[in-house]
């Protein structure tokens, strides 16, 4: 379980990445502040929940693939939180797309964090 602390600067941080990536990709639409931070909290929470899960289970596939289908459940989660947080994206292949340009954004934050 992560400390308070820790939980809200990790939902700033992916609040701040994803309005870094929404500017540049046209794609990713959040109709007001609120739903960035609503789409940041409910990131947050299925990154630190459904997202091991998913790992899991799609493990063979992954293998497969040479990681590359851990894109496409990045991807998914990204969707799923867009979708109930209030924000919109076009489709799938935009949610990929952006989850990678997030993925590096929240490293970069991260790195600097330590």
């Amino acid at each position: 379980m992560m400390p308070m602390k820790k939980l809200i600067l990790r939902i700033a941080l992916n609040a701040f990445a994803l309005y870094i990536v929404t500017l540049l990709m046209s794609g990713l639409y959040f109709g007001s502040p609120t739903a960035l931070m609503a789409t940041a909290l409910i990131l947050t929470v299925l990154n630190a929940t459904v997202k091991p899960v998913l790992k899991l289970i799609s493990l063979p596939i992954t293998l497969m693939t040479f990681g590359l289908f851990s894109l496409v459940i990045n991807g998914v989660v990204l969707l799923v939180a867009m979708r109930y947080g209030g924000g919109r994206v076009e489709s799938l292949g935009t949610a990929v797309i952006a989850a990678i340009i997030l993925s590096v954004i929240n490293a970069l934050l991260k790195d600097g964090d330590k």
